[in-house]
């Protein structure tokens, strides 16, 4: 499917905007808008951001000033409403929208176009559905599913995992694998119930997010001990994109070092992605953070730092065999994490230490892209946003190592400070604690692209100045003009920040060594 956006009226008239993969389009005054309108003053610098994944799409009004009009209703706006104007309840800044419905923001009017890709074309998405849909039965439940799994449950071969087994197999208690012999318990679906993978057993839970469980499990012909990760595709999974999925993270298998989580096997059955990994004896960095009380004091925390880096900088250099469908082998070098946060850095017992992995190397950005999850619904955003440098929303599918020295710095200045990089951010994550909700996406992108990054010696005397020094630079930004292309993307970042982990790496260790930390 294609999603297409219009033009109709103003400045831009004419121009139009083709969607057949997951991607976002930024419209606003400031420069690094998909589409910057500098001379519109009705319209606030980061004015609505659109977030695409074929055949949906949502409007997000961007906290502006004078809000976002769809269909002759008003969504967002810190402004009053003028008289007569129809306005979406207090609140409400975002809107899942349909074929043929048009936003209005000062002098320019969008439309929105939603249809198959074009004859000849290999569409991201299937084609519509026809007049009479074939029933969608739940891979999981068996159960009658046609509507809800929609026009991507159309597709030849597609399966697809219900919403009610999703919720319910993330919500159940940690699922215990049956006893020997116990062949009725085996059979039965349970909700929670781990997945049955050749050639391992899977002996207990040990954590869960929002798209899959982690399990403790052992390999049967070696008894080597190892975790198996599962993922549940929130939208109907195609055969063609998961083989596409599958070639595209078996390059993870390449990355070789004692700071990345090794990445042994992978496979596909009854609708869930499940990935065998080393299995790390340990906790991870959020957690053990938490153990000090959030803050961790710089002495501890610098083997650690270091330790991430080495495994990142190793990834970020890697050459890479990569095999394309109907194509020869090639190679290109390095990989790039897109998801760099707390949980994804694991430590490993190693005597009275720990030993820092970086795990899930482009697993969130590759299950988005390949169309496993819907972006456009607000609980279904693969990745972490609270550590995402800007071009990562306004530069959707732009991926450079420097965007991860930016995460990662963000992850270590955070567990320095006991403090998020950005005060919109703080205030956010305080509003969900006291109200016992989650943050959502509209609001974490308007913390993005509004709040700079806060000075390190501002929010932590206790940061020396050497090592403040080199983390501002790492979290430098600015903003990067919608037209950029990937050369001139890739030179501005590379001057902002540092090249790579490799190179962010040796300025840390200087700074440590000046601050008179011993590496």
């Amino acid at each position: 499917m294609q999603v297409i956006i219009s033009i109709t009226t103003g400045p831009f008239k004419g121009k139009t905007f083709v969607f057949e993969k997951p991607d976002c389009l930024l419209f606003g005054r400031a420069p690094d808008a998909t589409i910057a309108m500098p001379d519109d003053h009705f319209l606030s610098r980061h004015h609505f951001l659109l977030r695409i994944a074929p055949p949906d799409c949502t409007v997000t009004d961007l906290d502006s000033k004078n809000g976002t009009m769809v269909n002759g209703v008003r969504y967002g706006g810190r402004k009053e409403a003028a008289p007569g104007v129809k306005c979406a309840p207090p609140g409400v800044k975002e809107v899942a929208l349909r074929n043929n419905d048009t936003i209005s923001v000062g002098k320019t009017t969008l439309c929105l176009t939603i249809q198959p890709a074009p004859a000849g074309a290999k569409p991201a998405q299937p084609a519509a559905a026809q007049a009479a849909p074939r029933p969608v039965l739940c891979a999981n439940c068996g159960r009658e599913v046609t509507a809800e799994a929609g026009v991507r449950g159309q597709a030849a071969n597609a399966e697809y995992i219900c919403r009610q087994c999703r919720e319910a197999q993330l919500a159940a208690p940690p699922a215990q694998a049956p006893a020997a012999g116990d062949q009725e318990s085996a059979d039965k679906k349970l909700a929670g119930k781990p997945p049955a993978i050749p050639g391992y057993s899977v002996d207990r839970e040990v954590g869960r997010g929002g798209m899959g469980i982690v399990y403790c499990g052992t390999e049967l012909a070696t008894g080597r001990q190892v975790a198996i990760k599962t993922m549940l595709p929130t939208v109907a999974a195609e055969a063609e994109h998961v083989r596409s999925f599958m070639r595209e993270i078996e390059v993870n298998r390449q990355l070789d070092h004692r700071n990345i989580v090794k990445f042994i096997s992978h496979g596909y059955s009854q609708g869930v992605f499940y990935f065998i990994l080393e299995f790390v004896d340990g906790m991870d960095l959020d957690d053990f953070a938490g153990y000090y009380g959030g803050t961790v004091p710089l002495e501890v925390a610098a083997p650690l730092m270091l330790g991430a880096l080495d495994g990142l900088a190793h990834a970020h250099r890697a050459r890479i065999k990569a095999a394309v469908a109907g194509e020869p082998s090639q190679f290109f070098t390095g990989v790039v994490h897109r998801d760099i946060k707390p949980a994804n850095i694991l430590l490993a017992r190693d005597g009275k230490r720990f030993v820092p992995k970086v795990a899930d190397f482009g697993l969130a950005k590759s299950f988005e892209a390949a169309g496993f999850t819907n972006m456009t619904a607000d609980d279904m955003t693969c990745g972490t946003p609270s550590y995402w440098p800007r071009e990562q929303i306004t530069h959707y599918r732009y991926l450079h190592p420097a965007s991860d020295v930016f995460s990662i710095a963000a992850v270590y200045y955070e567990l320095l400070t006991g403090r998020r990089i950005r005060a919109g951010l703080e205030r956010l994550y305080e509003d969900c604690r006291k109200n016992h909700t989650k943050p959502r996406l509209a609001d974490l992108v308007v913390a993005i692209m509004t709040d700079p990054v806060r000075k390190v010696r501002e929010v932590s005397r206790d940061v020396p100045g050497p090592l403040a020094a080199v983390l501002e630079r790492a979290l430098s930004e600015q903003e990067m003009p919608a037209e950029t292309d990937t050369t001139g993307m890739r030179a501005r970042l590379e001057k902002l920040r540092y090249r790579d982990a490799a190179e962010f790496r040796e300025a840390l260790a200087g700074a440590l060594r000046r601050s008179g930390v011993a590496v």
